[in-house]
């Protein structure tokens, strides 16, 4: 029986497949590749696929060569930007070229009857199927190992002192937490205003509900007239929330870590939620705070 094989129905099916394994490797190693360059490099994947199929050079056509026809698509989606990156981008795109074919397999004998070769979901619902369950699938990995992550992470109760007024509140210990007050070279644990309510004058509190907050003018006159103008503190930072700036914040008389005592942490007063699911209001440095 003569199989007829069209080049117009091999370029498509070529290029939805090139386009979701460019795509699932995106991913996996979170390049954040724009999606016209994820089609650009899928068509090109398929195009040299197609010429492999309809010249000549189809005898060359085989496992290996799928890494020449990979190296431009990947480039295209991802760019180049080192050999070792461009390295782990190919070896990552050829892994999910491998295993998307093998979930199109599972699929399709699962659609397939038993009691015949047909089969009877058409090729393209298939892969469709398959393209679906790859993504879906990353998506649960991903979400499974940022919850795995997030248990690993250490909570503890601190409890701030300032003057005669105190508050407690949950902290996340994060070791990528390394901010320091420069003038003491104090320790900073980052803290929501919204949690800071019981020890803070209702001054500042009004500024930052004002979001007179970034005015540092504005700061010092509500600390000075809350009676704390010698334990303000400005602390320079480069990533929480912005890209840099300056945070203003107190020097508080004794904060409590779990059972510890300590007197030389300055607290910085954060105008933004932490978290969203309000699991913590206040993040530390675990290796800064001993």
């Amino acid at each position: 029986m003569d199989i007829e094989i069209y080049a117009d129905m091999v370029f498509l099916v070529n290029f939805v497949v090139n386009t979701a394994v460019l795509g699932l490797a995106n991913a996996l190693c979170k390049r954040r590749a724009k999606i016209w360059k994820l089609l650009l490099g899928g068509a090109t994947a398929a195009l040299f696929y197609t010429v492999l199929i309809f010249t000549p050079l189809q005898p060359f056509l085989n496992v290996f060569t799928s890494f020449v026809v990979l190296s431009p698509a990947v480039v295209i989606a991802h760019g180049v930007k080192g050999w070792r990156r461009f390295g782990v981008d190919l070896a990552v795109a050829y892994v999910c070229a491998f295993a998307l074919g093998g979930l199109a397999l599972v699929v399709m004998n699962i659609f397939t009857n038993p009691m015949s070769t047909a089969v009877t979901f058409a090729t393209p619902i298939n892969l469709i199927i398959s393209i679906l369950l790859a993504f879906g699938g990353i998506k649960f990995v991903r979400h499974y190992m940022a919850k795995k992550a997030m248990s690993k992470q250490h909570f503890c109760n601190i409890t701030i002192h300032l003057n005669d007024k105190k508050t407690t509140l949950t902290a996340l210990m994060d070791t990528g937490m390394t901010l320091i007050e420069p003038i003491g070279q104090n320790p900073v644990i980052i803290a929501e205003i919204d949690a800071l309510h019981e020890v803070l004058p209702l001054e500042i509190i009004r500024l930052y509900e004002n979001k007179q907050q970034d005015d540092l003018e504005a700061v010092a006159a509500a600390f000075e007239f809350a009676g704390l103008h010698t334990k303000m503190r400005i602390i320079p930072f480069k990533s929480i929330g912005k890209q840099s700036g300056l945070i203003a914040g107190f020097k508080a008389n004794v904060v409590q870590v779990e059972e510890k005592l300590h007197t030389n942490i300055v607290i910085g007063i954060c105008d933004f939620k932490l978290d969203e699911q309000g699991e913590y209001s206040a993040l530390m440095g675990a290796d800064d705070i001993d």
